[in-house]
Formats: structure tokens, sequence, C-alpha cells
């Protein structure tokens, strides 16, 4: 159920106590109402009804001020991050002022409001940068979040990558061609994280393992080194009754320092039982469930990247980089993005060998051989017939990739 009243103020609220998708309801229309109230005491119904009234997915209520009902507060939510404020009323000075500042951040940095709902990565990704904006915030930070993809990530778009909105390799080529384009500026480095090679997740899980055989079921021993006669060797073959008695030599061995040391371990495969000093480290992915050695992750630096002025200036000036094309075909990529990828794609190349990268370039040339433009509709119909390729376009030439495994 939904409704429309003022508070004492005159804002006009938007009151909604369970699910129902706005951007689908001729009754409502952006104009009709200043801010959002989500009225209702289930979380469960907090979450549909925030996914239907999102200020960052929704076009009707992009970056109007949202708030809710304090019934399902204090819980540490992700979408903390996305909430204005939790109140039991929207008759109070708090409310006032929220929905003043960011009235006043809007103008500050000409944020308008969306015409159509983000259903695009980057349409969705801009969409976040204008809500960050909305909020007067340029910093776009990150959080160590327990149970999130990358263990760091920004909280925004944890909860979105949670409801399978988006793949992690998209947001990463979105962030550096922001980057590219002086969009972003790294406000703060944090950390560097090592990635799986095939879904970017960070749950690795680290297993020791045989050379041989590869496998983990290993056992590990000290190695004893007896000072008088200089025997070395695993410290089950010293092992006699409980007491320590070289093999070699045959004294009993009392004082470690004195008779003898312990300078390294050797580990034994019990499946294939070869003896190694030092073993091969393998990651095992918790989200693909894919094994790679550690030499095979994908390092990535963990940043906090700021909002530039030229930023401001792409994100509220509709001159982001995207085309129709992208809006229509999901395959579509735009050619800054496209690079980005195959960057990513080629150094996974050369850490995995069964990986390989290959680019197809189509063009039309006229009567003097000169290459011409493209047309949209000869764009859509590439698109249509490498429906299962990323493709790309750019300086009159039309790109194919495919990834073979």
């Amino acid at each position: 159920m939904i409704g429309l009243r003022r508070n004492k103020r005159g804002d006009m609220v938007l009151t909604i106590d369970s699910y129902i998708d706005i951007d689908s309801t001729p009754d409502i229309q952006p104009d009709y109402f200043d801010c959002v109230y989500i009225n209702t005491k289930s979380e469960r119904a907090f979450h549909a009804i925030l996914y239907g009234a999102s200020p960052i997915l929704s076009w009707k209520c992009s970056y109007k001020p949202i708030f809710v009902n304090t019934a399902v507060a204090g819980r540490e939510q992700i979408t903390d991050y996305i909430i204005d404020a939790y109140v039991s009323d929207m008759n109070n000075e708090k409310v006032y002022e929220i929905i003043d500042k960011i009235k006043l951040a809007r103008q500050k940095y000409g944020i308008k409001s969306e015409v159509t709902r983000a259903t695009q990565p980057n349409h969705l990704f801009s969409n976040i940068l204008r809500y960050l904006l909305s909020r007067d915030q340029r910093v776009m930070g990150h959080r160590l979040l327990e149970k999130s993809s990358l263990g760091y990530i920004n909280p925004i778009f944890e909860h979105y990558h949670s409801m399978g909105l988006f793949h992690l390799n998209e947001m990463f080529m979105f962030k550096d061609s922001m980057l590219e384009y002086g969009a972003l500026k790294v406000h703060r480095y944090l950390i560097k994280e090592h990635l799986c090679p095939k879904c970017n997740h960070s749950h690795l899980l680290y297993t020791e393992c045989c050379p041989k055989c590869g496998s983990s079921n290993l056992k590990i021993q000290n190695i004893i080194h007896h000072f008088s006669c200089a025997n070395v060797s695993p410290e089950s073959s010293y092992n006699v009754g409980g007491m320590l008695i070289c093999p070699k030599c045959h004294k009993k061995l009392r004082h470690i320092g004195v008779d003898y040391d312990r300078p390294a371990v050797v580990y034994s495969c019990n499946d294939c039982e070869n003896s190694f000093t030092s073993p091969v480290t393998k990651a095992t992915c918790c989200y693909c469930e894919g094994t790679y050695p550690v030499s095979a992750l994908v390092p990535r630096d963990v940043v906090d990247y700021e909002i530039t002025e030229e930023g401001i200036r792409i994100l509220t000036s509709g001159s982001m980089m995207l085309s129709n094309m992208v809006n229509i075909y999901d395959n579509f990529m735009e050619f800054s993005l496209l690079e980005n990828r195959l960057r990513r794609l080629l150094m996974e190349t050369f850490r995995k060998e069964e990986l390989s990268v290959m680019v197809g370039k189509i063009w039309i040339v006229d009567e003097n051989k000169d290459t011409v433009k493209i047309k949209d509709s000869i764009q859509g119909k590439l698109c249509r017939i490498f429906t299962n390729h990323k493709v790309s376009y750019s300086n009159n030439i039309f790109y194919v990739t495919s990834t073979v495994f």
C-alpha cells in the first residue's frame, strides 16, 4: 500500500508499507513527491520495498531522500549506506535537515533525476556515483565487509552485486575507465588483494600440496641435526621409545642447542610418499570452486576513489561513456572498456597458458578503399550475429572478441 501525504513542513512524502514497483505505477509520477518513507516493521518487506523504490535503481525515486521506520534499524545492514535515516515519523527537524541538505547538494553538483531505470551495469555504476554526489560525498570509500565478494568493497556496490546485477569484472573495468578518463582519482591506498583469475572473488582457501602428485595429504616433521656426528634426518628416525637416539651413532640426545638443533622441517606426502622441503601452495576459490597456483592469482590494489571535477562534469552532463548500443545490446561494450577487458584477459593469459584471447576486426570501405563509419543499424546487426561475443566499435572498426579456454 502506498500513500501521498504532506508532513507538517509541507514536504510531500511517498509512504510505502509493502512491495510495489514505483516505476511501473502510472498513478505515481516523480514530481508528485519530495521524499520516500518506508513504513514497515518487517525486514523482509523493507528489502523488497527498497528494491522497488531505490534512489539508485528507480528513475522515479532517483536521488530523492529515503527514510525508513526505526523498527528495522540497528542491525548494521549494508543498506544503511543507502538509507538517509531511520525515523519514527516524518515530522521532525532531522528529516527536514536531511531533505534540505540533499536538495542543496543536488543543486550544487547539478544532479538531475533519471528518465529510465538502471538496467545496464554502466548505468547502475554511474547512478551510484551520482547518488554519492547527491549526498555531498565525493569519496567512494571501501569497507571490510563480512561475507562480501571482495572482502574490501564499497558497500553500495556490494549491495547491488549481491543481487546479481553485475559481474565484478564489469565493476573493475568501469572504475579503471573512469580513472583513465580522469573522472576518478585515487584518494587513499588501503591494501593489495589477490583475486581468483576466473570469477575475481577474494574468498580463497590456501593449501600446501605435494609438488609431485598435487595432494594436500601431507605430514610435516622436524629435521634434527646431531652436532657430534653431523647426522641430519627426520625426527621420526631419532624417536626410540619416547627418547631421541641418533640413528647414526646411537647416542642419546638430551639438550636442544647443546646436543642437537631443529634447522628445518620436511614434508612427506601420504599419497605418493614423496619427501620435500618446499610444498606448492594452491588457492581454491570458495565461490567458483576453481583451484589455481598462487602465481595465477590476479593482484589488485584496493583504493578509495575521489570523484574529480571532470568526473562531476561527465556524470552530470550526460556525456557518460554510454551509447545506444550499450543500452540495447548486452554484448556491446564501449571501446575503452573493451581495452581494459583485454588487458585483464591478457594478464590472465600470461599466468594461465590454456587461456587465449582472439580479436577480430570488421570494417567497410568505399569506392576509394577508405574506411567509412558503420551505421548504428549495421552495428546492431553485428551485435546480433556475434551475440555470444563481447563487441565494440571505434574509428570505423567493429571489434569482435573471443576467449578460448
